[in-house]
Protein backbone atom coordinates (compact mmCIF):
# COMPACT_ATOMS: atom_id res chain seq x y z
CA UNK A 1 0.00 0.00 0.00
CA UNK A 2 2.98 2.39 0.88
CA UNK A 3 4.34 1.49 -2.56
CA UNK A 4 1.34 2.58 -4.54
CA UNK A 5 0.71 5.81 -2.69
CA UNK A 6 4.23 6.66 -3.40
CA UNK A 7 3.43 6.41 -6.99
CA UNK A 8 0.74 7.96 -7.18
CA UNK A 9 2.45 11.43 -5.73
CA UNK A 10 5.50 10.74 -7.76
CA UNK A 11 2.92 10.91 -10.91
CA UNK A 12 1.48 13.99 -9.89
CA UNK A 13 4.44 15.67 -9.18
CA UNK A 14 5.85 14.95 -13.03
CA UNK A 15 2.56 16.48 -14.61
CA UNK A 16 2.65 19.58 -12.78
CA UNK A 17 6.37 19.71 -13.82
CA UNK A 18 5.63 19.39 -17.44
CA UNK A 19 2.76 22.22 -17.34
CA UNK A 20 4.41 25.96 -18.96
CA UNK A 21 4.30 28.83 -17.04
CA UNK A 22 1.90 31.18 -19.33
CA UNK A 23 3.19 34.34 -20.60
CA UNK A 24 2.44 37.59 -19.71
CA UNK A 25 0.30 39.20 -22.34
CA UNK A 26 1.21 42.84 -24.36
CA UNK A 27 -0.53 45.73 -22.24
CA UNK A 28 -1.86 49.02 -23.87
CA UNK A 29 -2.37 52.23 -21.85
CA UNK A 30 -3.57 55.39 -23.21
CA UNK A 31 -4.18 59.04 -21.71
CA UNK A 32 -5.52 62.13 -23.14
CA UNK A 33 -3.67 65.36 -21.72
CA UNK A 34 -6.80 66.75 -21.94
CA UNK A 35 -9.77 65.55 -21.02
CA UNK A 36 -12.05 68.52 -22.28
CA UNK A 37 -11.30 71.22 -25.12
CA UNK A 38 -12.89 73.89 -26.86
CA UNK A 39 -14.24 73.65 -30.63
CA UNK A 40 -11.52 74.84 -33.36
CA UNK A 41 -9.09 75.57 -30.46
CA UNK A 42 -5.83 73.77 -30.01
CA UNK A 43 -5.04 70.18 -30.86
CA UNK A 44 -4.18 67.81 -27.78
CA UNK A 45 -1.79 64.64 -27.05
CA UNK A 46 -3.13 61.52 -26.31
CA UNK A 47 0.10 59.13 -24.62
CA UNK A 48 0.51 55.66 -23.36
CA UNK A 49 2.87 52.91 -22.99
CA UNK A 50 3.32 49.77 -24.15
CA UNK A 51 4.66 47.06 -21.94
CA UNK A 52 5.35 42.93 -21.82
CA UNK A 53 6.36 42.36 -25.60
CA UNK A 54 9.31 42.84 -27.81
CA UNK A 55 9.39 46.61 -28.62
CA UNK A 56 11.45 45.86 -31.73
CA UNK A 57 9.35 46.25 -35.03
CA UNK A 58 6.64 47.02 -32.68
CA UNK A 59 3.57 49.44 -34.23
CA UNK A 60 0.54 51.35 -32.39
CA UNK A 61 -2.65 52.14 -33.90
CA UNK A 62 -4.61 54.98 -32.61
CA UNK A 63 -8.65 54.93 -33.38
CA UNK A 64 -11.07 57.03 -32.93
CA UNK A 65 -14.93 57.17 -32.97
CA UNK A 66 -16.91 60.21 -33.08
CA UNK A 67 -20.50 60.99 -32.03
CA UNK A 68 -22.90 59.40 -32.40
CA UNK A 69 -20.15 56.25 -32.36
CA UNK A 70 -21.02 54.80 -34.96
CA UNK A 71 -17.63 52.35 -34.64
CA UNK A 72 -13.71 52.63 -34.03
CA UNK A 73 -11.61 53.47 -37.40
CA UNK A 74 -7.85 53.75 -37.23
CA UNK A 75 -6.54 57.31 -37.46
CA UNK A 76 -3.05 56.79 -37.23
CA UNK A 77 -0.01 54.47 -36.53
CA UNK A 78 3.57 54.99 -35.34
CA UNK A 79 6.37 53.36 -33.64
CA UNK A 80 6.80 53.32 -29.56
CA UNK A 81 9.66 54.81 -28.32
CA UNK A 82 12.93 52.80 -26.43
CA UNK A 83 10.83 52.82 -22.89
CA UNK A 84 7.52 51.98 -24.76
CA UNK A 85 6.30 55.30 -24.72
CA UNK A 86 3.97 56.88 -27.05
CA UNK A 87 2.03 59.87 -28.45
CA UNK A 88 -0.99 61.13 -30.95
CA UNK A 89 -1.66 64.68 -32.01
CA UNK A 90 -5.44 64.65 -32.05
CA UNK A 91 -8.07 67.80 -32.92
CA UNK A 92 -11.34 66.12 -32.72
CA UNK A 93 -14.25 68.40 -33.64
CA UNK A 94 -17.02 66.64 -31.40
CA UNK A 95 -17.36 64.20 -28.42
CA UNK A 96 -14.92 61.22 -29.75
CA UNK A 97 -13.85 57.97 -28.00
CA UNK A 98 -10.01 56.84 -28.45
CA UNK A 99 -8.40 53.55 -28.06
CA UNK A 100 -5.04 52.14 -29.45
CA UNK A 101 -3.76 48.23 -30.38
CA UNK A 102 -0.74 47.02 -30.55
CA UNK A 103 -0.85 46.01 -34.70
CA UNK A 104 -0.87 42.13 -35.52
CA UNK A 105 -2.24 41.10 -32.80
CA UNK A 106 -5.54 41.41 -30.54
CA UNK A 107 -4.00 43.46 -27.90
CA UNK A 108 -5.70 46.83 -27.16
CA UNK A 109 -6.08 49.56 -24.33
CA UNK A 110 -9.60 50.92 -22.54
CA UNK A 111 -11.36 53.86 -24.28
CA UNK A 112 -10.96 57.33 -23.36
CA UNK A 113 -13.02 60.42 -24.30
CA UNK A 114 -12.37 63.56 -25.17
CA UNK A 115 -15.15 66.10 -24.98
CA UNK A 116 -15.72 69.24 -27.16
CA UNK A 117 -16.74 72.77 -25.61
CA UNK A 118 -19.46 74.86 -28.11
CA UNK A 119 -17.72 78.51 -28.56
CA UNK A 120 -19.79 81.32 -27.28
CA UNK A 121 -19.30 84.73 -29.11
CA UNK A 122 -21.88 87.52 -27.48
CA UNK A 123 -22.14 91.61 -27.81
CA UNK A 124 -24.23 94.12 -25.47
CA UNK A 125 -25.22 97.32 -26.74
CA UNK A 126 -26.74 99.81 -25.57
CA UNK A 127 -27.11 103.93 -25.84
CA UNK A 128 -25.28 106.34 -23.05
CA UNK A 129 -28.93 107.53 -20.99
CA UNK A 130 -30.99 104.97 -22.03
CA UNK A 131 -32.16 101.96 -19.83
CA UNK A 132 -32.76 99.70 -22.99
CA UNK A 133 -30.18 97.01 -23.63
CA UNK A 134 -29.75 94.52 -26.33
CA UNK A 135 -27.88 91.27 -26.11
CA UNK A 136 -26.85 88.85 -28.61
CA UNK A 137 -24.86 85.29 -28.84
CA UNK A 138 -24.25 82.82 -31.18
CA UNK A 139 -23.47 79.41 -29.86
CA UNK A 140 -20.55 77.55 -32.70
CA UNK A 141 -20.28 73.13 -32.54
CA UNK A 142 -19.50 70.79 -35.17
CA UNK A 143 -21.37 71.42 -38.95
CA UNK A 144 -21.64 67.58 -38.61
CA UNK A 145 -23.71 67.44 -35.88
CA UNK A 146 -27.11 67.83 -35.76
CA UNK A 147 -27.96 71.46 -35.57
CA UNK A 148 -31.74 70.81 -34.84
CA UNK A 149 -31.69 69.49 -31.22
CA UNK A 150 -30.25 73.06 -30.75
CA UNK A 151 -33.16 74.92 -32.17
CA UNK A 152 -36.29 76.60 -31.40
CA UNK A 153 -35.67 75.92 -27.64
CA UNK A 154 -36.47 77.79 -24.76
CA UNK A 155 -33.82 80.83 -24.16
CA UNK A 156 -33.94 81.88 -20.87
CA UNK A 157 -32.56 85.17 -20.33
CA UNK A 158 -31.24 86.55 -16.49
CA UNK A 159 -30.86 89.93 -15.10
CA UNK A 160 -28.07 90.86 -11.95
CA UNK A 161 -26.81 94.39 -10.42
CA UNK A 162 -23.80 94.39 -8.22
CA UNK A 163 -26.40 94.82 -5.37
CA UNK A 164 -28.67 91.36 -6.33
CA UNK A 165 -28.02 87.63 -4.55
CA UNK A 166 -28.56 85.55 -7.60
CA UNK A 167 -29.85 86.72 -11.07
CA UNK A 168 -33.64 87.20 -11.98
CA UNK A 169 -35.03 85.98 -15.19
CA UNK A 170 -36.41 88.48 -17.47
CA UNK A 171 -37.52 87.47 -20.59
CA UNK A 172 -37.61 83.67 -22.28
CA UNK A 173 -37.87 83.41 -26.31
CA UNK A 174 -36.64 80.51 -28.40
CA UNK A 175 -33.05 80.03 -30.27
CA UNK A 176 -32.30 80.19 -33.90
CA UNK A 177 -30.27 78.52 -36.72
CA UNK A 178 -27.91 81.19 -37.70
CA UNK A 179 -26.08 78.45 -39.99
CA UNK A 180 -24.94 74.80 -39.90
CA UNK A 181 -23.30 74.21 -36.00
CA UNK A 182 -24.25 77.85 -35.34
CA UNK A 183 -27.30 79.06 -32.90
CA UNK A 184 -28.05 82.48 -31.58
CA UNK A 185 -30.53 83.94 -29.27
CA UNK A 186 -31.09 87.67 -28.69
CA UNK A 187 -32.23 89.53 -25.89
CA UNK A 188 -34.12 93.53 -25.85
CA UNK A 189 -34.52 94.47 -22.20
CA UNK A 190 -35.37 97.79 -20.40
CA UNK A 191 -34.32 97.45 -16.97
CA UNK A 192 -36.15 99.21 -14.12
CA UNK A 193 -35.02 102.83 -13.11
CA UNK A 194 -34.30 101.99 -9.54
CA UNK A 195 -30.65 100.20 -11.08
CA UNK A 196 -29.17 103.92 -11.43
CA UNK A 197 -26.00 103.76 -12.07
CA UNK A 198 -25.09 100.09 -10.70
CA UNK A 199 -22.95 97.85 -12.72
CA UNK A 200 -25.36 94.47 -14.02
CA UNK A 201 -24.77 91.43 -15.61
CA UNK A 202 -26.58 89.18 -18.37
CA UNK A 203 -27.01 85.41 -18.80
CA UNK A 204 -29.06 82.88 -20.32
CA UNK A 205 -29.41 79.33 -20.73
CA UNK A 206 -30.99 76.85 -23.03
CA UNK A 207 -30.85 73.24 -22.97
CA UNK A 208 -30.43 71.48 -26.40
CA UNK A 209 -33.95 68.95 -27.25
CA UNK A 210 -32.29 65.89 -26.75
CA UNK A 211 -30.87 64.68 -23.08
CA UNK A 212 -27.72 62.86 -22.40
CA UNK A 213 -24.38 62.69 -25.02
CA UNK A 214 -25.31 65.22 -27.63
CA UNK A 215 -21.82 65.44 -29.30
CA UNK A 216 -20.89 69.05 -27.49
CA UNK A 217 -18.97 69.08 -24.09
CA UNK A 218 -19.18 67.10 -21.14
CA UNK A 219 -22.09 64.72 -20.70
CA UNK A 220 -24.64 66.50 -17.83
CA UNK A 221 -22.06 69.14 -17.19
CA UNK A 222 -22.33 71.50 -20.44
CA UNK A 223 -25.70 72.21 -20.38
CA UNK A 224 -27.13 72.48 -16.75
CA UNK A 225 -30.79 72.73 -16.01
CA UNK A 226 -32.14 76.37 -16.84
CA UNK A 227 -33.81 78.48 -13.31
Amino acid sequence: MRLIRACVVAGAASLLIGVPAASAAPKLTIKPKNRVILYGGKSTKITGRLTGTSLSGARIELQSNPYPYPGFQREARESPDSNGNYSFTVKPDRNTRYRVLLVGTTSKSGQRAIYVNGVTKWKLKFKKGSRTIRVSFNFTFSPQLDTSIFVGVPLRWYFKTSSDKRFHRVRTNRTKRLAEGVIGGNLKYTYPKSVGKKKFTVSWCFRPKQSGDVGVGVPGKAFTKCA
